[in-house]
């Protein structure tokens, strides 16, 4: 972020790119892998979450310029649940209307 933006705001675009990587792996394993909802959500939350835990270790270990940001591992977990949270409530209402 730039020096003139609040503190911790790229929280949210950490938030929100991990809702994204969150949607993107579940489309992958459920529609792509024809696997089921709870696997892909299992599949999902493991690979994103630890993703973003591996990227931060790796910013405060070999780099200079970034460092290691335990909120932006928040930010980041927060995304991937309330991702699986929208898909979950979205696919439980499609049911329900069939």
């Amino acid at each position: 972020m730039t020096e003139g933006s609040p503190k911790n705001s790229d929280k949210v675009f950490h938030f929100l790119a991990y809702c994204l990587l969150t949607l993107v792996w579940f489309s992958v394993f459920n529609y792509g892998y024809k696997w089921s909802q709870a696997k892909a959500n299992v599949y999902t939350a493991v690979f994103s979450i630890s993703f973003g835990v591996l990227i931060e270790y790796l910013q405060g270990h070999f780099t200079e310029t970034r460092q290691f940001d335990v909120l932006d591992i928040i930010a980041n977990s927060t995304g991937v649940i309330i991702m699986l949270l929208i898909i979950e409530i979205k696919n439980k209402t499609e049911h329900k209307k069939i």
